[in-house]
């Protein structure tokens, strides 16, 4: 039979000493752990708090100079805010006589609108429908869509559910 040796009493200082390195060890692990925890949500708060924007330009009239501004505050807000790498959805509804700008027939700027919405892709083209029929009526005959723009029933009730849900107005 072989002799085991039982380990000598330790003195109580020495006791106390390994009580202190676990207690340390411990914490160090579960500071750690929670700073592994926290680090996914600090990165999702940073996303989730990114600014994000939304414009609705109204344009109610044929004025070539009205519709060129609205092209060109197009282009402004989404270079201002890709810059700032914060989102941007913009909603460009046109109303009245600015229904010119969405027909297929008429509208000077198709080129320049089908390029804007392949270069951004959270643009929406609306033309109010009672406007639309109106004008269908006045000139007897079908007036088409550009290629991109949808009708609404109301572009300016389109305008107002956009605002009470937070959305910016300008004016084209």
């Amino acid at each position: 039979m072989t002799d085991i040796q039982l380990p000598y009493p330790q003195p109580a200082s020495a006791r106390r000493w390994r009580s202190v390195f676990a207690a340390f060890a411990m914490f160090a692990t579960v500071l750690n752990l929670g700073l592994l925890a926290y680090a996914p949500q600090a990165a999702a708060t940073d996303v989730a708090t990114k600014k994000s924007h939304h414009v609705v330009i109204l344009i109610d009239s044929d004025e070539e100079k009205v519709m060129r501004h609205a092209i060109a505050y197009i282009v402004n807000l989404s270079r201002a805010y890709s810059e700032k790498d914060e989102p941007l959805s913009i909603e460009v509804v046109a109303n009245g006589s600015g229904i010119k700008l969405f027909r297929a027939d008429t509208s000077p700027f198709q080129k320049e609108l089908t390029a804007l919405r392949g270069a951004y892709a959270d643009v929406v083209y609306s033309m109010c429908g009672s406007s639309h029929a109106l004008a269908e009526q006045r000139e007897n005959k079908s007036i088409p869509l550009m290629e991109g723009a949808r009708l609404v029933p109301y572009g300016i009730s389109r305008v107002v559910d956009l605002q009470e849900q937070g959305w910016t107005l300008v004016q084209g």
